[in-house]
């Protein structure tokens, strides 16, 4: 369902402190009303959160509007889902290439141009969602200091791995981060784990690790997460091979506990059990025994089984 214009302007014509704007879909062009009105933009400056899910060119043109017009910005979402749905575009031009940056990217980010030169935007939280990150290295690297950031969600995006990739590097890798996020399907080629992996063994002191991939041979080492166990307070792993859920051995989760004390919420899948007898399978009862062990500190854990 898509907004109506004149509800919007309105709204923002009354707000004086905004905390959040959320860009969506629109029932009629945005930009002109912009154009016509600069004091409209204004009130955007003090900004912290920005929400962006343009829906066609207008709406990409009103997100660059907003975005340079919030230097405040602390917290930015950026979407090309809803483009993708709703514009009958070339796909290829909108995300970027290995010639040119993409639709998205250069028309967003426009007033940052040419993005070599320019002076990033310092964020604390970065959601990225169906957006093409295969050459990130020469766009959303440089327009955001992915090294501030202390939280990172990357939902179904393609070329994920080049991004890890590119922040294991020592002169861009997020030292800061405190919550790392990675959702995706089809994650059938065995680099795009190793290399979520490799960040994982780069970084420090994460507190939040939630991961969701499906189609996959193997599970992230254990090794690679209990790197963060001193500090891992919130842990989810879902991950879905083509017609099951992939859970660790015993061992590994025995390990995986044990090496992550401040652990308070865990989520996991526990290995399959007969639902018809009065007796767990014995890999069920280690991890049930292994989990339970943990409430003095875990107060909240689920396991998936299907």
């Amino acid at each position: 369902m898509r907004i109506s214009i004149d509800n919007w302007v309105l709204l923002w014509r009354k707000q004086k402190r905004l905390q959040e704007i959320e860009v969506d879909a629109t029932d009629l062009p945005l930009m002109p009303i912009i154009e016509k009105d600069r004091n409209l933009i204004k009130a955007f400056k003090d900004v912290p959160v920005l929400s962006l899910y343009p829906a066609e060119l207008d709406g990409l043109r009103v997100c660059q509007k907003i975005l340079q017009a919030s230097p405040g910005v602390k917290e930015l979402t950026l979407s090309a889902g809803a483009f993708k749905a709703s514009d009958d575009r070339d796909p290829e031009d909108l995300q970027d290439s290995s010639t040119h940056a993409g639709l998205f990217s250069r028309t967003v980010f426009s007033h940052l141009q040419p993005f070599d030169a320019c002076s990033p935007l310092i964020l604390t939280s970065l959601h990225l969602e169906h957006l093409s990150l295969r050459y990130a290295a020469d766009t959303y690297l440089r327009v955001i200091k992915f090294s501030c950031l202390k939280t990172l969600e990357v939902f179904h995006c393609v070329g994920a791995e080049n991004l890890f990739s590119q922040l294991s590097k020592p002169n861009i890798r997020p030292g800061q981060l405190k919550h790392l996020y990675w959702t995706q399907s089809s994650v059938r080629e065995s680099h795009i784990l190793e290399a979520f992996e490799g960040l994982l063994e780069t970084l420090l002191g994460l507190e939040t690790l939630h991961v969701e991939i499906d189609y996959v041979d193997n599970l992230p080492k254990v090794k690679a997460i209990t790197h963060h166990g001193k500090t891992l307070k919130y842990l989810s792993m879902n991950i879905q091979a083509v017609d099951s859920t992939i859970n660790y051995d015993p061992v590994d989760f025995t390990y995986l506990c044990t090496s992550c004390p401040e652990l308070e919420q865990l989520s996991v899948a526990f290995p399959a059990t007969p639902v018809d007898s009065a007796e767990a399978s014995p890999n069920f009862a280690t991890f049930l025994v292994r989990a339970q062990s943990r409430q003095a500190v875990l107060w909240s854990f689920t396991y998936l089984h299907r």
